[in-house]
C-alpha cells in the first residue's frame, strides 16, 4: 500500500500530464527594474551542462543592475581535452568579456551543481585554476538564492516565489523574513536520464513545491533551460518578462524538454499557481554577481 503522501503525489503528477485545460493568452506582466547609479560593470562565466553562457552587467551599491550583454551556449570549448586549446580559448573569451569595458579583477566564472559532476567540466575548471582564476562551484542551495536575488523584483517579495529548472535539478525558493531565503530542490529535466521514472520524479517534485506556503503563490518567477524553450514560443517585441502558458500549450519531442514541461505543470497543479514570468534578463549567475561585495 502506498502513503497517503505519495497517494497524492501521484494523483496530482498525473492530473498535470493530462489536464486538458484551455488556455487563453495571458496578461502580460509590466515591470521596470530601477536603472544602476553610479555603477560599475561585472563580468561572469557561467559552466553549464551544455557550454559557456557569458553575462556582463551594470550594478551599482544597492544592487540596483541592468544587463549589457549576455551569450549563451558557447561549447566548442567541451568538445576538445587539449589543455592548450582550452587555455587559448579561455583567454580569448576573458578578452572577448573586457572588450565590453569590464576590468579583468571584475571577471568572475561560476560552475553549476549539475554541470559540476561532468568530468568534462572538471577538467576545465582545474584550468581555469591554473591560468590565474577562481572557479566558484554552486551548490543547488546558492543557484536558488542566486536565482532568487537575480528575478524576484523587491516589490514582489511577499507575494512570489521562484523557480529554476535546470536539467540536473531544479531549484524553488521564497523569502521568509528579510534576506531569509529559505530554498528547496528536486529533480531536473534530465530525471529520466538519470534512471528516475516519471512516477518517482512527480512524487519528488509535489512533495518540494506543495511546501511553497500559500501567500506566496499569486506569482511565479521562473528561469532555466526548459522555461527558456517555452518563453521563446510566445516571446512579443523583446519583451523583458514573458508570462507562460498553460502547460498543454507545449508540445517537444526531445525527452528533456518533454521532462521539463511535466515538473513545470506539476509545480503549478502543485501550487495552483496560474501566473508564471520568465525573466529573459535574469539568471543564477548574475545573482551571484550580486552576492559579492562593490
Amino acid at each position: 500500500m502506498f502513503h497517503p503522501t505519495f497517494k497524492l503525489a501521484l494523483l496530482i503528477w498525473i492530473a498535470a500530464l493530462t489536464c486538458g485545460c484551455k488556455d487563453t493568452e495571458p496578461e502580460s506582466f509590466r515591470h521596470t527594474p530601477p536603472i544602476p547609479v553610479n555603477g560599475k560593470l561585472k563580468g561572469v562565466v557561467e559552466l553549464g551542462s551544455y557550454g559557456f553562457n557569458s553575462f556582463v552587467i551594470n550594478v551599482d551599491m544597492h544592487r540596483n543592475w541592468e544587463l549589457k550583454n549576455a551569450e549563451y551556449g558557447i561549447n566548442t570549448i567541451y568538445d576538445t581535452d587539449d589543455v592548450n586549446s582550452i587555455v587559448k580559448m579561455l583567454k580569448e573569451y576573458i578578452l572577448h568579456i573586457e572588450s565590453f569595458g569590464v576590468l579583468n579583477r571584475e571577471i568572475h566564472f561560476i560552475v553549476s551543481s549539475g554541470a559540476i559532476k561532468d568530468p568534462k567540466v572538471q577538467h576545465i575548471v582545474q584550468i581555469i585554476k591554473d591560468i590565474g582564476y577562481i572557479a566558484n562551484i554552486a551548490t543547488p542551495e546558492q543557484e536558488a538564492r542566486y536565482a532568487f536575488q537575480s528575478i524576484l523584483p523587491n516589490a514582489f517579495r511577499r507575494h512570489a516565489f521562484v523557480v529554476d529548472i535546470g536539467s540536473g535539478n531544479t531549484k524553488i525558493a521564497w523569502e521568509v523574513g528579510r534576506d531569509n531565503i529559505y530554498t528547496l530542490e528536486t529533480v531536473g529535466a534530465r530525471y529520466l536520464q538519470q534512471g528516475i521514472t516519471d512516477k518517482k520524479a512527480g512524487e519528488d517534485v509535489v512533495q518540494q513545491a506543495s511546501q511553497v506556503p500559500q501567500e506566496y503563490r499569486e506569482i511565479c518567477f521562473i528561469i532555466g533551460g526548459i522555461p527558456y524553450e517555452m518563453a521563446t514560443q510566445y516571446r512579443k517585441n523583446k519583451e523583458r518578462y514573458t508570462v507562460l502558458r498553460h502547460p498543454s500549450k507545449y508540445n517537444f519531442d526531445d525527452d528533456r524538454k518533454k521532462s521539463g514541461v511535466k515538473i513545470y505543470k506539476t509545480i503549478r497543479e502543485t501550487t495552483g499557481c496560474e501566473r508564471f514570468v520568465f525573466d529573459w534578463s535574469g539568471n543564477f549567475a548574475i545573482g551571484f554577481l550580486l552576492s559579492l561585495s562593490f
